[in-house]
């Protein structure tokens, strides 16, 4: 007997309709097959984050852009240590032209940024019907802020089905959709089925920062009236016609505008109250909550403020070290990461031998590390000249001996010792080698 009939005879014996309809239902969501839907909206991210927010859509852009730039190549594992290099595969025709639309750097960039938004990237698969073993025909972005995951039955499959919500849901089988997505830890309702936004994390800081620029858009559309000069309203003095303050104004800027008026003081006969319009120190706290909330936000993407006009505490070398940790902290991680999905869901799928990776020897910002490096290696003599080719990113080629000693090292041994003179010995024993 299954589970679904041992629960309808418990359930008919012991309740009535209504209550085994509700415990079939909760069997059927802990058991998988239910819509999936997320918690938080990943339209407020992509909308009220990159469309809005500078700074969201710097770190992003800078992030995407760079490492759409970073050349990819294909390998093929060999297992002797030296990988052979493929220059020409349909892998690498599919990662050129992903499809009719798309080319290989505008796909890597929007797939990251996808990622960086909303902490999913989900790219379907068009396989060939007569040959699904060959690689994929092409290769299509599906817009996160729209996806739905309908999840399996059984935690050996989680997800069976992936709906895009639009003008009428359209669905894709699990099998045929690359989902890279970020750690979710929220187990509940299906949670961990989703990547998480860092933007999430950062919800505060995002609106904190919006807040301010709404604020200081605010004060730049107000900043041609400083503040309003308004008659006391307990004055002894008649309140002013029409006229009279219309030739009040006239007289006001006549006698207080213009370079030769600065620093004089003006004097009047009437009592006035004066409002200010203009910043304040409660507004002037409004600086500092904007540098907060760049800062907060470049820290969630692992880059450094001084990147995006952070002048605090910006030298030629700080800004140098800034640069070289966007790509090792940041651009670099995030790149990898994706390559190793794409090598999974695509690669492998042609053939397990290959796979790709990223080529970093032409970024400038590491070259001087690796020179470093290079310099170091030099010295190593120990290390097989295959192992130090790895370490500097260069496939080992096979053409030079694995070990190279210095002309200057040689062994030897206590019997190649020539003989000692006896008295030059005790010579510089005795008066130091300066004084023979």
């Amino acid at each position: 007997m299954g589970l679904f009939d041992f629960i309808k005879s418990g359930a008919t014996k012991q309740r009535d309709a209504q209550l085994q309809s509700i415990i079939e239902k909760q069997v059927r969501t802990l058991l998988g097959g239910t819509l999936v839907s997320l918690d938080d909206n990943d339209e407020v991210y992509i909308k009220e984050g990159y469309n809005k927010n500078l700074f969201v859509y710097m770190c992003v852009s800078f992030i995407t852009r760079r490492a759409s730039d970073i050349p990819i190549r294909l390998y093929r594992f060999t297992g002797t240590g030296q990988d052979e290099e493929i220059t020409d595969s349909p892998i690498l025709d599919l990662l050129e032209r992903p499809n009719p639309y798309t080319d290989q750097k505008e796909f890597i960039e929007k797939s990251l940024g996808y990622y960086l938004l909303t902490g999913n990237n989900y790219t379907w698969k068009v396989h060939s019907t007569s040959d699904p073993n060959r690689p994929p025909l092409e290769l299509h972005r599906l817009p996160s802020q729209f996806i739905d995951i309908k999840a399996g039955k059984s935690w050996a499959h989680p997800a069976k089905k992936y709906i895009l919500r639009t003008f009428a849901d359209v669905e894709f089988q699990a099998d045929k959709v690359m989902h890279f997505r970020s750690p979710n830890y929220t187990f509940e309702n299906g949670q961990y089925l989703y990547g998480q936004s860092p933007l999430k994390a950062a919800l505060s800081a995002l609106n904190q920062s919006n807040s301010t620029s709404e604020a200081f858009t605010k004060q730049a559309q107000n900043d041609g009236v400083k503040g309003l000069l308004m008659q006391r309203a307990n004055s002894d003095v008649e309140p002013m016609t029409t006229q009279q303050l219309k030739d009040f104004k006239k007289q006001i800027k006549a006698s207080l505008n213009g370079k030769d008026k600065r620093g004089l003081i003006e004097a009047t006969n009437t009592a006035f109250d004066y409002i200010q319009l203009g910043l304040n120190a409660a507004d002037m706290q409004l600086l500092e909550s904007h540098k907060v909330g760049r800062n907060d936000i470049c820290a969630i993407y692992g880059l450094n403020s001084m990147l995006f006009n952070d002048n605090s505490a910006s030298t030629f070398n700080n800004l140098n070290e800034a640069k070289k940790s966007a790509y090792t902290d940041a651009i670099i991680p995030l790149l990898n990461n994706w390559l190793s999905k794409f090598n999974q869901d695509v690669v492998s799928k042609v053939d397990p031998n290959l796979y790709l990776k990223i080529d970093t020897s032409g970024i400038e910002e590491l070259k001087a590390d690796r020179a470093k490096l290079i310099t170091s290696l030099s010295q190593a003599w120990w290390i097989p000249t295959s192992e130090k080719q790895r370490m500097s990113d260069y496939e080992p080629d096979g053409q030079l001996p694995e070990y190279l000693i210095p002309s200057g090292l040689f062994p030897i041994g206590g019997d190649d010792l020539p003989p000692i003179d006896e008295d030059i010995d005790k010579a510089i024993r005795e008066f130091g080698v300066n004084k023979i």
